[in-house]
């Protein structure tokens, strides 16, 4: 009597499930198979696809990157209707072209006015270290609030005003440092307004670039609380129109460049002796 065949178990290749927050790519995929994918996982938010001619992503979303998602579509509202800019949301639709055999499916993505102006011009500098979360913020605001000035003058708001804009709007969330602009006011070596745009070159030093950080802000706090934000929006039109600075403060402020500086300078203290520099509450 022959011994019964001993049974083999199919040979089974167990691939342990990605991480959460984990991106998986493949490649060779077809697009009949990511049409499918998509299918099944319509009504589920458990993963997002992007494929590029053969070339799946997968990523498997995370709380962590669910959080900064929503802090990132907070920024995109918040500074919209601060800068008076209408903006339509599509939340995170599928994207897709048979033709070109591509798709994505974004976290959140917007339709705002002369986008093509604002596109690519946001550029995130994160160090490799951790960052807490209010520095991710902070400079989240600031980043993109050089993408929305740029698009409201037409790439013509003088430097300082667009980098003392940019750290009042990433204040919101990180109080800023003014001890450099401190020391410089007791010696009564703060720049003058004209000038204080070439302090913004790459070839000024590391401490005269943050003394001109530190004192745009401070203007720009000035003008903002001192005129609101909505005169400031007239300001920023006047700009996008090629009215010259000084002819704009001239019009908008009922002040010439001179007065104003003379005003900042008389209200300057009351900001540096507060306990917190954030404009987070205004």
């Amino acid at each position: 009597m022959q011994a019964p065949a001993e049974t083999v178990p199919p040979l089974v290749h167990h691939v342990p499930p990605p991480e959460v927050g984990q991106c998986v790519i493949l490649h060779g995929v077809s697009w009949a198979t990511y049409e499918r994918l998509l299918a099944d996982f319509q009504d589920s938010h458990a993963a997002h696809f992007a494929y590029d001619e053969g070339r799946l992503e997968i990523m498997v979303l995370s709380a962590e990157h669910e959080e900064y998602k929503d802090m990132s579509i907070l920024l995109v509202n918040v500074l919209a209707e601060e800068m008076d800019i209408d903006v339509r949301s599509f939340g995170s639709t599928t994207f897709q072209r048979a033709d070109l055999e591509r798709g994505f499916e974004p976290d959140g993505c917007f339709y705002i006015q002369h986008e093509a102006q604002v596109q690519g011009k946001i550029r995130i500098p994160l160090p490799s270290a951790q960052l807490h979360q209010a520095s991710v913020k902070s400079i989240l605001f600031h980043e993109y609030t050089h993408a929305l000035l740029h698009d409201l003058t037409k790439a013509r708001c003088p430097t300082w005003l667009n980098e003392g804009l940019a750290e009042y709007e990433g204040a919101r969330y990180q109080a800023r440092s003014l001890t450099r602009l401190a020391a410089a006011y007791q010696a009564q070596r703060t720049i003058p307004w004209r000038e204080l745009s070439e302090h913004f070159s790459p070839t000024r030093s590391v401490e005269e670039i943050q003394f001109a950080y530190e004192q745009a802000y401070s203007m720009v706090s000035y003008l903002v609380q001192r005129y609101t934000f909505w005169r400031m929006r007239r300001v920023l039109a006047a700009i996008a129109d090629g009215t010259p600075w000084e002819e704009t403060t001239t019009k908008e402020f009922r002040a010439s460049m001179i007065r104003l500086e003379q005003d900042w300078r008389q209200w300057l203290p009351t900001m540096l002796t507060k306990p917190s520099n954030s404009s987070a509450t205004r």
